[in-house]
């Protein structure tokens, strides 16, 4: 659905940002809110001073919901996943074993196999980090503020030393686990998709973004799924 935006010769700007979810219902009288009209939701996909763009969640099949002359509160939504997960983890949490509990307590310190080596040779300010990921058993921990080169160094080096061990359990005909690279937010996941990409032209390969098109980079959305 497209919306024009009110405001003085287009000078409105609204407080919003595309991929960002939000909701919308009908605002045709002083007592129209959310409780008495139809609640839809779904995702801004394009936005500018005079007009909004919104792919909703669901496909609507009545034609006079988006009547030209209708106007329509648009509001910020949320999702009620973050509070289920963290229902999941306490029950993960308590019905886990000891040794689990324990670790994710940090009652024990993590384990790691030191049998593990390189087999790629990297910056000397990230080997010894890539080394001790590749060598973390439980997990492995690397923290510092933005900009200091953890998705486009550290990580980089992490993900092509798995592309070289891979490639030589692949050769020696023993089996070796996929790689799963999350984040928390969609720009935090365009970023390492844009690392890969980068890492491809080292290393020939491909990779698969999950998610939906209002939501990914237009870069990267050959890489869904869907595609």
């Amino acid at each position: 659905v497209h919306f024009s935006l009110p405001g003085d010769d287009g000078d409105f700007i609204p407080n919003f940002n595309a991929g960002e979810m939000v909701q919308l219902y009908e605002a045709g009288d002083p007592g129209a809110n959310v409780t008495n009209r139809q609640l839809l939701r779904g995702t801004v996909t394009h936005i500018s001073p005079a007009s909004l763009s919104i792919e909703l969640a669901y496909r609507q099949r009545n034609p006079l919901l988006f009547d030209r002359q209708k106007r329509y509160n648009v509001e910020h939504d949320t999702t009620d996943s973050p509070s289920m997960q963290q229902v999941q983890n306490l029950f993960a949490l308590l019905t886990a074993t000891r040794p689990r509990r324990e670790l994710l307590l940090a009652r024990r310190d993590p384990e790691a196999d030191t049998t593990r080596q390189l087999r790629g040779a990297w910056p000397e300010a990230v080997s010894h980090i890539v080394l001790q990921a590749k060598q973390a058993r439980d997990y492995y921990l690397l923290v510092g503020p933005p900009g200091t080169g953890k998705t486009n160094l550290a990580l980089r080096c992490m993900v092509h030393e798995y592309l070289l061990e891979r490639a030589a359990r692949t050769a020696a005909g023993q089996p070796y686990g996929a790689l799963l690279l999350t984040a928390y937010t969609n720009r935090a996941v365009d970023e390492i998709c844009a690392m890969l990409d980068m890492l491809c032209r080292e290393f020939p390969f491909d990779y698969l973004r999950l998610g939906n098109t209002a939501t990914c980079a237009p870069a990267h959305r050959s890489h869904l799924l869907s595609v």
